[in-house]
């Protein structure tokens, strides 16, 4: 057989395996649909309970570590608490290096969660709360940044800018979350006037 007849019939033999194989493929996918569904309501389970994790997180660390230990007694002289207290003193006063390094600090600490989350849930929701907790905390660090930093495009916004600042120059123990004001209602930490300021 002539060598351009054998690479023509090899192609085609190539191609139609190729075929062969994405056919395969999709006709296991159609047949095992419900590993598919599962798969997809894992992901969607564990990016549900990762952001909410994350606002349960930013509520804690900003009440109980930068206004507890690390805003007073001996765990003060870190640089975590010296940042924070830094930010009461001088809240336009920012750090990029310091932004990145969260971003990236906090994307680390998932990606380590993420394997230990495997050993106890689905690896497709352990994978996708872990990126939504990290998601969450940039979300949090780019909105706070704003809040500070550019001015409200919106009545909302604009509510959450003078809630913040309520925090930072009149009730520092109080509006601790800053993404969202669900904790503060919870544990009682919601400043008087921010409520109806927010819902009106």
């Amino acid at each position: 057989m002539p060598a351009s007849v054998s690479g023509f019939h090899s192609s085609t033999s190539g191609s139609s395996s190729l075929r062969r194989a994405c056919l395969d493929t999709t006709g296991c996918i159609r047949h095992n649909g419900l590993v598919t569904r599962r798969t997809l309501t894992n992901i969607a389970i564990g990016a549900v309970a990762g952001g909410l994790s994350w606002t349960a997180t930013e509520y804690a660390a900003h009440r109980w570590v930068l206004h507890g230990p690390f805003g007073k007694g001996r765990l003060r002289p870190l640089p975590l608490g010296g940042l924070h207290r830094a930010h009461h003193r001088d809240p336009e006063c920012t750090s990029l290096a310091a932004r990145c390094a969260g971003h990236l600090g906090v994307a680390a600490a998932a990606a380590v969660a993420a394997f230990g989350l495997c050993a106890i849930a689905p690896a497709a929701a352990a994978r996708s709360a872990a990126v939504a907790w990290s998601a969450g905390y940039s979300t949090y660090e780019i909105n706070h940044w704003n809040l500070h930093h550019r001015p409200a495009r919106t009545r909302r916004g604009q509510q959450l800018r003078d809630r913040h600042h309520q925090h930072h120059f009149g009730a520092p123990a109080s509006n601790l979350g800053v993404t969202m004001t669900f904790w503060d209602h919870i544990f009682g930490t919601e400043a008087v006037g921010s409520n109806d300021a927010i819902h009106e």
